[in-house]
């Protein structure tokens, strides 16, 4: 059969005629449409649009239909389609576009293709940061972004007064998904909205995220003492006391305002200026009458409520407690020590006073003073006042009567006749320091001196010659102590107290 041959034409006559496995190959073949299907991208825009058929053997024509809102541009007959989507295609009813192939078996059924006027979806998150007090006023730029929606040709991105989109770093169209943005000055809150935009229309629903710029926190607890009355001028204090207060740092702030009331000086800011200003040293005048510190925190965001602390000035001292009297050292030099259980409440100082021929030598404006007699009958009061630097409290008192010592009992200087070469001083007595025994002997013969406590222990032993000052007491512990001087065995013993 000479129609039957290698690649020779389908005759439609039942045979294989080009011999590739196939009768009548070609015939009533649906053609296989290949294309976009959203048009709203491409909808009056003037863009060409392709359809393609998939080739069929001994398929020689297509015929292609498509709605009235499709202008074919060129590729009728064949299996390759152009054409341009018109204005008002998304609202047309008919979206198909049909095709059928010819071949020398006939004509092949229509087959169909269907296109969509697909709105672009709603975006989806936007990125980017929500709390902008950082860069509120400056030059500073938030970046916002989003991932590209499917058959969006570009976006509409919009923001709130005080905010303004200052680029698109994608550039516009599809890609125009990045912004942008820079807050003005007292910016407090506002949104960032985007909706996705093709010919059809926009996303059904916009995308936004909420930005704010949070006021600036009231500062924490202000730290410090609040009793100015142990702070100002007293007699415990004569040039006052140095306070410092301080507060935590606060998020976002970059400066800090303290005031201090009437009658009190800030003096200096030792933590520095500036965001770390969190410290100030303050000193209260004597006439401070009380008041409060405040302290707010300023950002670029505003200023915060202030912080306050109280503090207070013309309180009294507390109520001294009883005196009590305790004997260190009996006659001929005799020292009494009088105290207190404690200072009283709200005080800084204890004021004592003592009788005629009397010495406080230790203690004053402490809760313990130590008091020297001479030998002579005492009779009068020991009083003590608590004070601080806004007033004076009431006054304790406690009765002193103390009979004369007997005669020849008091020496200071001493000479004697077992030591007829030999004079002795012990001074300061009592001492709360150093003591001094002074030496002074017309003999070559050598000076042994020992420091016994009450019970004979030694504590020390010195040798000394002819004229000569010992000195200790610093490693002494208070107490009552004999400074016993050997001369050739010759004896002197003279009684000191350390304090």
């Amino acid at each position: 059969d000479n129609t039957v041959y290698p690649n020779a034409p389908e005759l439609c006559d039942g045979k294989d005629n080009d011999c590739n496995g196939t009768i009548d190959d070609g015939a009533g073949s649906i053609p296989v449409v290949s294309g976009p299907r959203n048009m709203c991208p491409f909808e009056g825009t003037g863009q060409t649009v392709i359809f393609t058929a998939a080739p069929v053997v001994g398929v020689f024509s297509y015929q292609w239909t498509v709605p009235p809102t499709i202008s074919i541009v060129s590729g009728q007959g064949t299996n390759t389609l152009e054409v341009q989507i018109l204005p008002g295609f998304g609202a047309n009813a008919n979206k198909q576009i049909r095709v059928t192939s010819t071949s020398a078996c006939g004509t092949s059924p229509v087959s169909i293709y269907y296109l969509l006027a697909q709105f672009p979806s709603t975006p989806g998150a936007i990125s980017g940061p929500t709390e902008v007090c950082g860069i509120v006023g400056t030059s500073g730029e938030a970046t916002y972004s989003i991932s590209p929606v499917t058959a969006a040709t570009s976006y509409a991105w919009s923001v709130t007064a005080g905010m303004t989109i200052t680029s698109h770093p994608n550039g516009p169209g599809p890609n125009d998904s990045v912004i942008t943005v820079q807050f003005a000055p007292g910016f407090s809150s506002g949104n960032v909205t985007v909706t996705a935009v093709n010919n059809c229309g926009s996303s059904s629903n916009n995308r936004q995220l909420a930005v704010r710029s949070a006021a600036i926190s009231t500062p924490g607890l202000i730290q410090g003492p609040t009793n100015a009355c142990l702070l100002m001028l007293s007699l415990a204090n004569p040039t006052g006391v140095e306070a410092q207060y301080s507060i935590r740092k606060v998020t976002n702030a970059t400066s800090y305002n303290w005031v201090a009331p009437a009658g009190a000086t800030i003096i200096a800011h030792p933590a520095g200026t500036g965001a770390d200003d969190t410290v100030i040293v303050v000193t209260y005048a004597s006439g401070f009458t009380g008041g409060n510190i405040t302290v707010t925190a300023t950002g670029n965001c505003g200023t915060s409520a202030a912080r306050s602390l109280i503090i207070q000035a013309g309180l009294k001292p507390g109520t001294t407690g009883a005196i009590s009297a305790t004997e260190l050292q009996s006659c001929p030099d005799r020292v009494i020590q009088y105290s207190v259980a404690a200072l009283p409440s709200n005080t800084n100082w204890l004021q004592w006073t003592v009788p005629a021929n009397a010495t406080i030598i230790s203690g004053q404006g402490t809760a313990s003073i130590a008091v020297a007699y001479t030998g002579a009958a005492i009779n009068g009061n020991i009083t003590a006042t608590p004070s601080n630097g806004c007033a004076t409290g009431g006054t304790r008192s406690l009765a002193v009567n103390l009979s004369a010592c007997s005669i020849g009992t008091t020496f200071v200087k001493a000479k004697t006749s077992d030591m007829p070469s030999c004079e002795v001083s012990v001074y300061p007595n009592p001492s709360p320091g150093q003591v001094h025994i002074r030496l002074s002997s017309f003999s070559t013969e050598p000076i042994q001196v020992r420091i016994l406590d009450l019970q004979g222990r030694v504590y020390q032993t010195r040798t000394a010659k002819g004229t000569q000052t010992i000195t200790l007491g610093t490693e002494l512990r208070p107490g009552q102590y004999i400074a016993e001087i050997n001369q050739a065995g010759r004896l002197l013993h003279k009684r000191f107290v350390k304090l």
